[in-house]
């Protein structure tokens, strides 16, 4: 009996020296590693987590086992480009609420002076006359079209919808100015070199690459931009430019070309087309004003004003100018120089006059209106 009450008291020794070496043997042990400190966002995770975040949204859950085609997402595309599309509209809008604005104040300049006139005594009529003596004159000629009351009340937008009455205004089909079909003259040089001294040399007709080259060049490139146009220098400056050759050449394709690659608003002035219309003694000049005051307003920019036969426009003295009809396309050849040359080289602008027969108009007088001459011939 003795001996087994010694054997528990044992184990309660054991129990209790193996509990303290634990105890010591935890506290021995190395402290557990302290997690690091959480760090902010920075550019890398944020840039991260939203990449994560659309691909979740629109690729993530996405079946394209069907789109063999690997056609794309209009949705998608849309969400792309919609940000963009609303602020570009918001300026265009912003603009034109300006030129508004712009338009209602010139209105109100106009008719404030009539309600002031009779209140201005003699004195103020002699004031102005004086400072005209100092000056030198008036500062510039006004243009026909300003005398004509009926235009003073106009506005631009009036007389827009009055063009379009008259279909002088007209749309135009989609035409590319590479639907020229034709590469380099080839043989041009060959051929010079082999021609005798004898015969007259006669210059090669140019290529249709010449051709597109030249049209994208006189044309399309300064309307484009209202800054290139700016900075070109007054001999760079091409207001208006001939396109003459056989009929079928493409002349009118190439006309509607322009037209179409600038998004241009384009002013048909052929003689056809103004049969019967705008006559009397002031129709020519109204005409003229109007397509002046359209061509002028940026919010129109770009303007084509197309006239095809314009030899009609030109016919010279003597025989031609009795055969020529007073009512014709002639009458409009005065206003037609004195409103070209109205424009400044910030007005996006062009002339474009198509002929099969330059012959019949008067040589010099076209060469002063048109700037640049292009010859169009057949295909080779």
């Amino acid at each position: 009996k003795g001996k087994k009450e010694e054997k528990p008291e044992k184990k309660e020794k054991g129990k209790k020296g193996k509990g303290k070496k634990g105890k010591d043997d935890g506290g021995g042990d190395a402290k557990e590693e302290e997690l690091p400190l959480l760090q902010g966002k920075t550019e890398l995770t944020t840039a991260m987590a939203a990449e994560i975040a659309a691909f979740e949204g629109d690729w993530e859950e996405r079946d394209e086992s069907e789109n063999f085609a690997q056609k794309h997402d209009v949705e998608l595309a849309k969400r792309a480009i919609r940000d963009e599309v609303r602020l570009e509209i918001r300026d265009q809008v912003d603009e034109m609420l300006r030129m508004n604005l712009k338009k209602i104040k010139m209105q109100l300049t106009r008719q404030a002076p009539k309600a002031g006139k009779k209140e201005k005594g003699k004195k103020d009529k002699k004031g102005k006359k004086g400072k005209k003596d100092k000056k030198g004159g008036k500062k510039g000629k006004a243009l026909p079209g300003e005398k004509i009351g009926e235009l003073k009340n106009m506005t631009v937008e009036e007389m827009l919808a009055a063009l379009i009455e008259a279909k002088v205004v007209n749309a135009y089909r989609d035409r590319r100015i590479g639907e020229l079909v034709g590469d380099f003259n080839y043989l041009g040089t060959v051929q010079q070199h082999t021609e005798t001294a004898q015969q007259e040399w006669q210059p090669p007709d140019p290529s249709m690459a010449q051709l597109r080259a030249s049209i994208t060049e006189y044309c399309v490139l300064p309307l484009g931009s209202s800054q290139i146009k700016s900075q070109l220098g007054d001999k760079e400056q091409v207001k208006s430019i001939l396109l003459y050759g056989p009929s079928g050449s493409g002349k009118t394709m190439m006309a509607e070309a322009v037209a179409n690659e600038l998004g241009a608003l384009m002013i048909n002035m052929s003689p056809a087309r103004l049969k019967g219309e705008f006559g009397g003694k002031n129709g020519a000049t109204k005409l003229m004003h109007m397509v002046y005051s359209v061509a002028k307003d940026p919010a129109f920019a770009p303007v084509v004003v197309y006239m095809d036969r314009c030899d009609e426009f030109f016919m010279g003295g003597g025989k031609k100018a009795k055969s020529a009809d007073k009512d014709g396309p002639g009458r409009f050849k005065k206003d037609l120089q004195t409103y070209k040359n109205a424009f400044t080289k910030d007005d996006r602008v062009l002339f474009i006059g198509t002929t099969a027969s330059p012959e019949k108009g008067d040589a010099k007088e076209m060469k002063g209106f048109y700037d640049k001459m292009l010859y169009l011939p057949y295909p080779d």
